[in-house]
């Protein structure tokens, strides 16, 4: 699909091979639009599916002007059905799209102006729960980790490993001097638990809501002069600003290692047309176009250098870029992930057509012509490390199960068809660098 704007592209590729749209005009700065879909004019060949053509309003002899919000409020709705069921309240949602159109003459029967503006502020509720590590776990301390009511989890040991056995830690303690640097500074940057968690697994322990947050400006200005009574040209500049940001769920300082990435979008589109009427029955028009937009992923762990959590130094700056790494553990609520990147996306046209009406046949002549440049630069974080129940499962290090087995017997081993639980980070993770 093709997206025409004042006769000259407003598409651009990306870096998939689709393509977006650099201009969002106003509904009221839209002078009339097209779909063909199908048996359009050679000129449009260039597409493979449909063709939208869209054309601004351009200013009169007289001053016009509108103006518009368009309103959503949570205050205003009805809870759905089921929250209602279950007590649950009706989640906070604000949402204004408001506007205006300003147009009129410059210099009468000569020179024209038209401008537009919109504007997008959304509020919306977001909220998380998820499971951090408890007090005791942060401090080794996995005796009251359980898989469930009656069901405590044992760890072992993988520097005791015989064989196929293991021994468990004496009191299911990690012993303070087997902790690991790195994992010891990572455990701070895990919230609290700030609630009780799912009775006998302590899961789901951490609950926070915060506010999205989408805000958008959009502007357009076109001006239209008449040279001579054949001769016209007119000029359009529009410019859009967008961003998109999840609420932080962390608290303070903590948000670095949520793993956050706000969406940024600048998108910038502007036409030259210059048309001559060399006869009543030939007419020769010459249009310029540019279309850019330029993508920034601001991932909010961006400037967190790695040497900070105990990892080498030369992280920081081997590092595409220093921002948090991906810490993945089984059971647990990730820390850091996402990368950074920023796209800039360009398209120039030009085009020249020269019409002529003969008798009862139309005849058009032209070219076009289309420079298409990407832009993009990712940095990617300072490592992915992923831990899992495997570290510390036993008494046979081979087999997986949701307990490792049960204290009550020890002779017992239960089996769950590779099922996986805790230990988290404090069992995983110290201990990876004993393996």
């Amino acid at each position: 699909m093709d997206t025409l704007v004042d006769g000259a592209s407003a598409a651009f590729p990306t870096v998939n091979g689709f393509h977006g749209i650099s201009v969002f005009p106003s509904v009221d700065a839209v002078e009339e639009f097209k779909v063909q879909a199908q048996n359009y004019p050679a000129e449009f060949g260039r597409s493979l599916g449909s063709v939208l053509n869209l054309v601004y309003k351009s200013g009169t002899n007289e001053f016009h002007g509108t103006a518009y919000d368009f309103l959503r409020n949570s205050k205003l709705d009805a809870n759905n059905f089921f929250n209602n069921g279950r007590g649950i309240k009706l989640g906070s949602f604000k949402r204004n799209q408001f506007g205006g159109v300003f147009s009129g003459p410059i210099k009468r029967d000569k020179t024209f102006f038209m401008t537009s503006f919109e504007a997008l502020r959304q509020r919306s509720f977001g909220e998380a729960l998820t499971t951090v590590p408890t007090a005791l776990e942060r401090s080794g301390n996995f005796s009251q980790t359980a898989a469930g009511v009656g069901r405590p989890i044992s760890i072992f040991d993988p520097l005791t490993t015989l064989g196929n056995v293991r021994q468990a830690f004496p009191g299911y303690i990690i012993p303070a001097n087997r902790f690991d640097a790195v994992s010891r500074n990572l455990t701070r940057w895990w919230p609290e638990a700030n609630q009780v968690g799912t009775a006998g697994t302590n899961q789901n322990n951490f609950y926070n809501s915060g506010s999205a947050r989408v805000d958008t400006d959009n502007f357009d200005v076109r001006i239209d002069h008449n040279i001579t009574n054949r001769q016209r040209i007119f000029g359009r500049f529009s410019h859009r600003r967008s961003f998109d940001g999840p609420p932080q769920l962390f608290p303070g300082e903590l948000g670095v290692a949520e793993g956050r990435i706000n969406l940024n979008d600048w998108g910038k589109n502007a036409v030259l047309d210059y048309a001559n009427t060399l006869s009543p029955t030939m007419i020769w028009t010459t249009r310029l176009g540019f279309a850019r937009n330029k993508f920034l992923y601001e991932n909010n762990g961006l400037g967190f250098l790695p040497s900070s959590l105990g990892l080498p130094k030369d992280i920081d700056t081997t590092a595409d870029r220093a921002m948090f790494p991906t810490i993945s553990v089984g059971g647990e609520r990730s820390l850091g992930g996402g990368d950074h990147r920023q796209s800039g996306f360009n398209s120039w046209s030009l085009l020249s057509n020269l019409a002529r009406v003969t008798g009862k046949h139309s005849l058009k002549a032209g070219h076009e012509g289309r420079l298409l440049l990407i832009n993009v630069w990712e940095a990617r974080n300072a490592g992915a490390f992923s831990f899992t129940a495997g570290f510390t499962q036993g008494p046979n290090p081979t087999v997986a199960s949701a307990t490792a087995f049960e204290r009550q017997s020890s002779a017992r081993l239960e089996e769950r068809g590779g099922e996986q639980h805790l230990p988290r980070i404090l069992s995983a993770g110290r201990l990876a660098r004993n393996q």
